[in-house]
């Protein structure tokens, strides 16, 4: 598999949520998908199901999830496992100003 090298801007930035597409199929990814997600504290969380399980990395802080409905929180080094056509919400469970 080739290197791909990290795009110099975000994706998309909706709200206080800013994702960066690192591999997916638009940029060479056969199978699976690899974004990086930032979160700012606050930002209401938007229920949404993915077709295909994803995978998520706390790299630093806390993360709260809810998934089918379950909730949970996550913290640095922990991996969140959503299954394909569960609907989720992931949330920044720091506080504003932290």
């Amino acid at each position: 598999m080739p290197v791909l090298t990290a795009p110099a801007a975000p994706t998309h930035d909706l709200g206080g949520a800013r994702f960066t597409s690192l591999a997916t199929p638009s940029r060479g990814a056969t199978d699976t998908a690899v974004w990086k997600v930032e979160i700012l504290p606050g930002t209401p969380a938007t229920p949404h199901a993915l077709t295909r399980e994803e995978v998520f990395v706390v790299l630093e802080g806390k993360a709260s999830v809810r998934i089918a409905g379950n909730a949970g929180q996550a913290e640095a080094g922990d991996a969140i496992v959503v299954p394909p056509g569960t609907e989720f919400e992931l949330a920044n469970a720091g506080t504003i100003g932290s």
